[in-house]
């Protein structure tokens, strides 16, 4: 059997998932307050871990990610979305306390916490690393206009993942409107 965690779940239940809400209304096996760790299942349990609607609310963002890292498996692959810093979706909902960049998961890679030029800068947040395979912008109705071409000389960009629309949506509000991110859990040994 495969273990599938979807959190969060927005409007979905999803079947062969174990779908967990922290809302009393939403009708999922599992009601969690995602703040309170640790989380109700064993380490290193599930393959793959869905999360829609949740870290842009929760109060300690590296403790929460820190236990995805614990239940996860190694290699699990983390699906994530989350609402994009410049659109109006994520700052109009009053219980979002942060929004997210291309950069925001950087900072739970190995390679951003271990990079000899920015020893000393205080990066090390956790010890528990994911290795970053995709980044996806999710464009709002008028974001769908502007191609998001991607090409190799990177004018703005440090990103592989950003390209056009992307690049131009850091300084013109409303052209992103969340980003999905994929993740890999990174477990030593």
């Amino acid at each position: 059997m495969c273990a599938k965690l979807n959190i969060g779940i927005g409007d979905e239940v999803l079947p062969k998932y174990i779908n967990v809400s922290k809302s009393e209304k939403k009708s999922t096996e599992v009601k969690h307050d995602y703040d309170i760790t640790p989380w109700p299942w064993e380490s290193s349990f599930f393959e793959e871990i869905r999360i829609v609607g949740v870290l842009e609310k929760v109060k300690n963002f590296v403790q929460v990610m820190e236990e995805i890292h614990r239940i996860g498996k190694p290699g699990c692959i983390v699906k994530i979305r989350v609402p994009y810093f410049h659109s109006s979706s994520g700052s109009s909902d009053p219980l979002n306390l942060r929004r997210f960049t291309f950069a925001s998961f950087d900072y739970l890679t190995k390679e951003r916490n271990q990079d000899p030029e920015r020893e000393g800068f205080g990066y090390d947040y956790t010890d528990k690393f994911f290795e970053i395979k995709q980044i996806r912008s999710e464009p709002t109705k008028i974001g769908r206009f502007i191609p998001n071409w991607k090409y190799p000389a990177r004018f703005f960009a440090r990103n592989k993942f950003i390209g056009n629309r992307d690049a131009i949506s850091h300084f013109i509000g409303e052209l992103n409107e969340t980003l999905y991110f994929e993740l890999k859990i990174v477990k030593e040994g």
